[in-house]
């Protein structure tokens, strides 16, 4: 379980143990702005009480060696069809995945085009290299 449920109590965290007067540099420190991008368990409540038909993401999911099963628990709640990530920049067959998440995911590699039922315009630029890697 996560330790902070929001951006907000993160920052709360960090400023009970800041000196005042070192708070303004500290607030923009990388480990401050690293966070401000993150997805808490508040933002993830406040998403899955939305509807979405795609879902673009950074990280992959849990179909993806290095995914979140997070994710996919987040584009289950949406209702999504279909979700695509890019942070791997690989381009993965998941379509033996699609029964068990609820929904078909694409990876986007480097660079990358995808139509939104997943054809690949334009190869990312590492794509045939990571293929010889998995052959």
């Amino acid at each position: 379980m996560p330790q902070f449920a929001s951006l907000q109590a993160y920052l709360d965290h960090l400023r009970l143990r800041t000196h005042p007067n070192d708070w303004a540099v500290r607030q923009q420190s990388p480990r401050v702005i690293k966070h401000c991008s993150s997805l808490f368990p508040d933002d993830l409540d406040a998403l899955a009480a939305q509807d979405a038909e795609v879902l673009v993401t950074h990280e992959a999911p849990s179909c993806h060696p290095q995914g979140f099963a997070v994710i996919d628990d987040l584009a289950r709640a949406l209702g999504v069809h279909t979700l695509f990530h890019g942070h791997h920049h690989d381009c993965l067959d998941y379509s033996g995945s699609t029964a068990a998440l609820g929904f078909r995911a694409h990876g986007v590699g480097l660079r990358g085009i995808s139509t939104l039922d997943g054809t690949v315009l334009r190869p990312g630029e590492r794509d045939a290299a990571r293929a010889l890697l998995r052959t």
